[in-house]
């Protein structure tokens, strides 16, 4: 009945009987019978012995490894056109998104949400992944994958449930190879467990590799979560003028496998950082508690191209500037020296959520944070057509927000369409 409902074709292909032999017919011969446990604990099992690669290294980068690009706002625009950050409508507005009308968010926010017809619960979905990450350190990356999907989820108020994953890999008969994979599937393994998500299933991708030259590794996460209440669902773009900008969370930024690193400098590099699993979980609840509340009016994951493309993407989403302060960012202080403008802007590490909120709302949330022992700093406000970064008391970002809109918004059909 459920097929036929769905236009599906379905046929009975077998049963399930006593015993412990699978028997196998055509035509009404059987042409196979055998135990089932030479199948399921006798098959033979490949024996590699990992071998970590040579370009994975135990520290990052030094952080005056790069020189500072003398315009900044430039490099902004140039990674709100990178592939990875730029706007995907090139794609999702080419098929109808809209069928059976269950959307409860348009595509293009932090996760997707789907409603269930007669109840107030929506199903939000997520898909992650960061081969460059991963590439630098297989277990570091495996963690912040599955703890990034988590953030996306809880960024518009879904609490994260499971996970299935597609996990692509080269030749695993290769020591280095099968040592990427064995790391991967332990550090997803870890938060998964740390943040309550179980895998529900999923897929192996062996020999993807072109000319003896593998691909990244690349563990990709699809997440589930639940929306208790569809009305109270999160959106990341900013909402009112003068609004509170707040950083929570945040680990201290680096270059090392940041698109920063990757489109400016050219290269892929270093030890990413790595995520703090119990802060991640302490994070992620006040979030959801926040938006619960209705204490804050936009959330966004602080990801790929750091915190100045977050902030941008969320000035484009609303339509509104901001003006940032990147002295006060909650991950400035802390060890080692003040970092530099742009590890500020365009530095990656796992654990941050951006947020906006009235102003009345501050006190209630540092108060929230300060309980959960989560970071938060008010880094800015919403207001203008303009995105003013400053640092030390210069600025070193202004630009209108519609330079940001151009280069985020077209950047994919331009690139498929040059066949890059």
């Amino acid at each position: 009945a459920v097929c036929d409902k769905w236009d599906l074709d379905a046929t009975v292909v077998g049963k399930v009987t006593e015993g412990d032999r699978l028997r196998v017919f055509q035509g009404g011969e059987m042409i196979a019978d055998m135990p089932v446990k030479s199948l399921v604990d006798e098959a033979p099992t490949y024996i590699v012995e990992p071998v970590r690669p040579g370009h994975q290294v135990d520290e990052p980068l030094p952080e005056d490894h790069y020189r500072q690009p003398d315009d900044l706002g430039e490099v902004l625009t140039t990674l709100l056109a990178s592939p990875n950050i730029c706007s995907k409508r090139y794609v999702f507005e080419q098929y109808d998104y809209t069928v059976q009308t269950d959307n409860a968010l348009w595509p293009g926010g932090d996760a997707a949400v789907l409603r269930i017809k007669g109840s107030p619960t929506g199903v939000a979905l997520t898909v992650d992944g960061n081969g460059r990450k991963c590439y630098l350190d297989p277990c570091r990356g495996g963690r912040t994958v599955v703890a990034e999907a988590a953030r996306n989820l809880s960024c518009v108020g879904a609490r994260p449930v499971a996970i299935t994953n597609c996990l692509n890999f080269g030749n695993p008969e290769k020591g280095p190879i099968y040592y990427q994979f064995q790391q991967a599937i332990e550090g997803m393994s870890e938060a998964c467990e740390a943040l309550g998500t179980p895998v529900t299933g999923g897929n192996v991708s062996f020999y993807n590799e072109s000319f003896g030259q593998a691909v990244y590794p690349n563990p990709v996460v699809g997440m589930m979560g639940i929306i208790e209440d569809t009305g109270k669902i999160m959106t990341h773009g900013f909402r009112r003028e003068g609004d509170a900008v707040l950083l929570i969370g945040g680990a201290r930024p680096a270059v090392d496998g940041s698109e920063y690193q990757l489109y400016i400098h050219g290269e892929v590099a270093g030890r990413i950082p790595d995520v703090d699993l119990e802060k991640e979980k302490s994070l992620q609840a006040l979030v959801r508690q926040a938006i619960l509340e209705e204490k804050i009016n936009s959330a966004h994951d602080v990801s790929d191209g750091g915190l100045a493309c977050c902030i941008a993407e969320a000035a484009v989403a609303g339509g509104m500037g901001a003006m940032i302060d990147l002295g006060k960012a909650a991950f400035a202080p802390g060890a080692g020296p003040a970092l530099r403008a742009d590890l500020l802007l365009f530095g990656e590490a796992p654990g941050a959520v951006m947020v906006t909120a009235a102003p009345e709302q501050v006190d209630g949330l540092r108060v929230a944070a300060e309980a959960a022992a989560v970071p938060l700093a008010v880094i800015g406000r919403v207001g203008g057509k303009r995105l003013v970064f400053s640092d030390a008391g210069a600025e070193v970002i202004n630009i209108p927000i519609e330079a940001a809109a151009g280069a985020w918004g077209d950047a994919l059909e331009k690139i498929l369409e040059a066949g890059v």
